[in-house]
């Protein structure tokens, strides 16, 4: 065998198997890059600390693994962007289809020149809820009467870096232990994960809008 972890990645399997099932059967193991001979004396002896040693690197992958799962889990934005749904088994965002066509009208009127005003009043006009309402009752439409979409609520939607396919997080930061409110971040301090989902607008369609806010 080259060495121990061809044969077996599991430390405490492989002390089973050393140190009693291959006694037993009276069978012989050598590991050529471990210089380790089952028949040596000396070798069984400083067999311990070499379970001890694969034992260390075993949890050091594990801790490893842990740690990059919680990374990925704690990069996705408390509030997922109107349009999109949180997937709590892949960690990733999904589309939503009942919503993102409305996301991608937005940037079409948008790109063909309707001012945002104008935007949230075709909005109202489709009795389309706001992503708050929708995030609260998971309602699609609301009567005349609950219809909220301002200027402000399309803006947001039109200066999110996340329907190009991109993720950005710290895009508001607060420090309540230091006295320190939720606050905007300028563009520079976001973080952007690049392609890490499906986008919900076209590439092409970005690139011109985002030349237009300049």
């Amino acid at each position: 065998m080259k060495n121990f972890s061809h044969f077996c990645e599991d430390a405490e399997k492989l002390s089973y198997y050393l140190e009693t099932l291959f006694p037993k059967l009276n069978i012989r193991f050598l590991s050529v890059e471990d210089e380790y001979d089952s028949q040596r004396m000396e070798d069984r002896e400083r067999l311990g600390a070499k379970m001890l040693e694969l034992e260390r690197a075993e949890y050091a992958k594990e801790q490893s693994r842990r740690i990059l799962a919680a990374k990925k889990k704690a990069s996705l934005p408390s509030k997922v962007p109107y349009g999109y749904l949180r997937s709590e088994k892949t960690q990733s965002l999904l589309v939503d289809e009942e919503t993102a066509p409305y996301v991608r009208m937005i940037f079409q009127w948008a790109l063909l020149g309707v001012s945002r005003r104008g935007i949230a009043e075709r909005l109202n006009l489709l009795r389309l809820a706001t992503p708050g309402q929708r995030q609260e009752s998971g309602r699609l439409k609301v009567s005349f009467s609950e219809t909220k979409w301002t200027i402000g609520a399309v803006q947001k939607i039109l200066s999110n870096p996340t329907y190009s396919g991109d993720l950005a997080t710290g895009r508001l930061r607060q420090s309540l232990y230091e006295g320190i409110r939720q606050y905007a971040t300028k563009p520079s301090e976001w973080i952007i994960q690049k392609q890490s989902h499906e986008p919900m607008v076209a590439g092409d369609d970005w690139e011109e809008w985002s030349k237009r806010q300049k």
